[in-house]
């Protein structure tokens, strides 16, 4: 172990140039398939959904469910799976949170879409208009911007809708108004942090974080999806594009990024805080305005990832070896290099060997935390120029 007992040494040899291949193996490919159905065997076995108070997206019943979604999209049994995952959605029960992941909106957006794709047209409707109604609240300028509690976190509840079902499902004012909102926050925020010079500043708990779940860079990414759509195209290049370059300037030599605007510490290297949340924004930035800077950025990342990114945490999508890996294969979709296909595989790898000893997350079986999550990643390295990070990458269209 090093970095302080927060990561195992990588025991990989890295991708030694000889084997052009862009496909995963097809024994590797077994294994993956063979893993992935004994852990459905798991959770059907150990998870009783009944018992289970918790509905979110993050460490509930509605994570279970994206995960049965995603593999209808790629299984024969697409039924199935889709009425696996609606039976595990509850809209009913009112939390006093808005987003995708935390809140209620995720898991009204989740049923909508298995409403509809399941024929049940009007019910999905009725979910799309409640989905759409949350909007007043989700606008609130009094709430932080941030992606698990935030603004954000509601505005992609909108887009997953979009993404799978199409425009006319959800009205693009209600879209533009909520990017308003959150770019006037990001304004104020830069209004009381001057010296900072960046245009946009964002914080949460009076806290300037940095990563995907609670900072700066989750909500550039967020922004940067609607980059074509107003007003989030009239402040592209006066606010969004000098903010990617305030964050470039907050890498610590290792090539990772600062949890917070007043931490120090390199030590994180997660999704939610560190180097494998600042890419994503990274790779999107290069793709909306295609400077070789901001792909330059997101490489340091990987190198990061490749060295630190066996987490001690476990093998989740938040704070684990899971999330960690898509780092590798958003550099692979937009580079098409060997490499970064390679490190996700030997990163799937550590994800399927169960001889290792690290701490255990309160939720195991959980998208966010557990396995659930574990299972997606590996779902999606069986497609992995399709891949996206579950809940935070808008999804395919499907």
């Amino acid at each position: 172990m090093d970095d302080e007992a927060r990561a195992f040494k990588n025991p990989y040899a890295d991708y030694d140039g000889k084997d052009n291949s862009s496909e995963v193996t097809s024994h590797f490919r077994l294994r993956i398939s063979e893993h992935i159905g004994a852990g459905l065997d798991w959770l059907h076995g150990h998870y009783d959904a009944k018992r289970d108070r918790d509905q979110s997206v993050y460490t509930g019943s509605s994570g279970i469910a994206l995960l049965y979604l995603k593999l209808a999209q790629a299984e024969s049994s697409y039924d199935r799976y889709l009425r696996n995952a609606a039976e595990l959605v509850e809209t009913s029960r009112r939390t006093r949170r808005l987003t995708f992941l935390c809140g209620d909106s995720g898991p009204l957006a989740l049923s909508c879409v298995l409403r509809e794709k399941l024929g049940e047209t009007e019910r999905a409707k009725q979910l799309a208009r409640d989905l759409s109604r949350l909007g007043a609240e989700a606008r609130d300028a009094s709430l932080p911007s941030e992606y698990l509690y935030g603004h954000v976190g509601y505005l992609y509840s909108l887009l997953f809708v979009r993404a799978h079902l199409g425009e006319g499902w959800i009205d693009e004012s209600d879209i533009s108004r909520l990017c308003e909102v959150i770019l006037e926050s990001g304004k104020a925020g830069s209004r009381k942090f001057p010296s900072l010079k960046s245009p946009l500043v964002y914080t949460w708990h009076d806290k300037l974080y940095i990563g995907a779940a609670h900072g700066i860079s989750g909500i550039i990414y967020a922004l940067l999806q609607v980059h074509a759509l107003s007003p989030v195209s009239d402040h592209l290049h006066s606010h969004i594009k000098p903010t990617v370059d305030f964050l470039l300037t907050l890498k610590f030599p290792s090539g990772n990024y600062q949890s917070s605007f007043s931490n120090k510490t390199d030590r994180l290297v997660h999704w939610c805080h560190g180097a494998p949340g600042l890419v994503h924004a990274f790779v999107k930035a290069y793709e909306v305005f295609n400077e070789e800077r901001y792909l330059a950025a997101a490489r340091e990342c990987a190198e990061v990832v490749w060295k630190r990114g066996l987490l001690l945490k476990g093998d989740g999508i938040c704070h684990g070896t899971a999330g960690n890996a898509y780092t590798f294969l958003i550099l692979y979709q937009t580079t098409k290099e060997p490499k970064y296909l390679h490190r996700a595989c030997k990163f799937a790898e550590w994800c399927m060997n169960r001889d290792k000893s690290y701490s255990h997350p309160d939720h195991p079986w959980s998208l966010y935390e557990g396995l659930a999550g574990v299972l997606y990643f590996l779902a999606d390295i069986l497609d992995p120029m399709q891949s996206r990070f579950p809940g935070f990458a808008l999804p395919r269209a499907s």
